[in-house]
């Protein structure tokens, strides 16, 4: 589970302080962008120690997450902890670890129940660019959340292939009717539309997705599911589309036909090098927190391409699955995973009551560090000074 702080995508909403200034136009390197859907990245320039650069009035409300998350990349090219500290609230600062190439750095958000601004001061005392990218708060929720951006990452290949979904045609409708009659709908294009299949009407102003269930010929009865049993809005030549909806953990309900299907609730744990050493997190200034190396699983996904029968739609959905395994990247709560084919690809038949479904199943697998150990608040040390005094007694 994460929610956006920011993007770092869009330099105009920081202030530059100082002799500190904003590097423009943005980075556009991929190797220094993070996150599924960024395109470039943040630069700022820091001249000597105070520069810093803020963006204010933010009001996020992370009581609900554990850390904050980002990445960044320094030319300083090697590790240090003495070049920046971020604020999210203005009182509690941290220490950026960095490293000689772009990585992700967390923030424990014990001590911070609402961001208010992003203030990066820079400690350095020789010329530096420092670029940031993709910011979130986070916590982590797994496996959900590797199906989350599985399912997140196939919604998107959809919708750029397809827009709204396949265009079957028009209908006239009123609000609160029980179903649609398909009557402007081609019959070739009716051997795509079944039980179970999810339709999007749209007229521009007005939208809404049902689930097909009894038909008559032409005309279709709606589910409660998604939003409902009788039509919301008045269309007249409304667009219909068919739609492919992605969804995981639905093994044990109705299959939609056509959808892709992700599972795979089993991991293996990893035994190499985890659970060994003590890892030291970034830390506010004035403290300093711990926790034991995470232990690391691999994840065995399932990926489900269903439809009635072998037709053009599995084809279309057997090549947004590859296309999106071989992109071999997965971006889950702000780190960057490494995903990979498994198996080859299996054509199955599987049954609902009444029909048969095919199935043209993926494997994948990726390895994840989970965090299972929590960070704990080191105590601080304090200097006392004793005098001693010893008489001798002859």
């Amino acid at each position: 589970m994460n929610i956006i702080i920011d993007e770092f995508n869009d330099i105009s909403g920081f202030t530059a302080f100082n002799t500190a200034s904003k590097v423009t136009p943005e980075n556009q390197m991929p190797d220094f962008i993070a996150g599924p859907d960024n395109t470039k990245s943040s630069q700022f320039k820091f001249l000597a120690a105070g520069d810093y650069i803020e963006k204010s009035g933010l009001s996020i409300d992370v009581t609900d997450y554990d850390y904050a998350i980002c990445s960044f990349y320094s030319t300083f090219n090697k590790l240090t902890s003495d070049a920046y500290t971020i604020s999210f609230d203005g009182t509690n600062e941290f220490k950026l670890l960095l490293f000689p190439y772009m990585t992700d750095q967390t923030f424990r958000l014990d001590e911070i129940a609402t961001i208010t601004k992003i203030r990066i001061t820079y400690l350095g005392n020789k010329t530096d660019y420092l670029i940031c990218s993709h910011c979130l708060a986070v916590t982590d929720n797994l496996p959900v959340d590797v199906f989350k951006s599985f399912q997140s990452l196939l919604e998107k290949q959809i919708v750029n292939k397809t827009g709204l979904g396949f265009m079957l045609g028009t209908i006239d409708a009123d609000a609160g009717d029980i179903g649609i009659a398909l009557n402007q709908i081609a019959d070739s294009d009716l051997d795509h539309i079944d039980r179970y299949a999810v339709i999007l009407i749209d007229d521009s102003v007005h939208s809404e997705k049902h689930l097909l269930l009894e038909n008559d010929e032409r005309y279709f009865k709606f589910g409660k599911l998604l939003d409902g049993e009788t039509i919301k809005y008045d269309y007249t030549d409304g667009n219909v589309y068919l739609t492919v909806p992605v969804r995981y953990g639905v093994s044990q309900k109705e299959y939609n036909t056509p959808s892709i299907s992700i599972s795979g609730f089993v991991n293996t744990p990893i035994l190499r090098g985890g659970k060994i050493e003590t890892v030291e997190d970034t830390f506010q200034l004035g403290s300093s927190y711990a926790r034991k190396d995470d232990q690391i699983y691999e994840y065995s996904i399932k990926i489900a391409c269903i439809d009635r029968m072998e037709s053009d739609l599995l084809l279309f959905m057997n090549q947004i699955v590859k296309d999106s395994i071989s992109k071999e990247r997965l971006w889950i709560n702000g780190q960057r995973y490494h995903i990979y084919f498994d198996e080859n690809a299996e054509l199955v038949e599987l049954h609902d009551a009444v029909n048969p479904i095919v199935a043209l199943v993926y494997s994948a697998k990726l390895e994840i560090k989970e965090e299972i150990w929590e960070s704990l608040k080191q105590p601080q040390t304090t200097s006392q000074n004793v005098t001693v005094t010893i008489n001798q007694t002859p």
